[in-house]
């Protein structure tokens, strides 16, 4: 991961490379959402929205 992310900031694409997952996160976040569920307000329900979200905006 520190190897990608040098190559990224090397070459001034970490804002591309944040563009371009933007898109599929939004949609994975969207369909689970999409699916209800008793553990939806419990920790474990926002465990994977969070990490997606932090996947794609960490800014380290």
């Amino acid at each position: 991961m520190r190897w990608l992310h040098r190559r990224l900031t090397a070459n001034d694409r970490v804002e591309v490379a944040r563009r371009s997952a933007r898109e599929p996160a939004e949609s994975a976040l969207a369909e689970g959402r999409a699916v209800p569920g008793h553990r939806a307000g419990t920790e474990d329900g926002r465990f994977l929205p969070g990490l997606t979200r932090h996947a794609v905006d960490r800014t380290r």
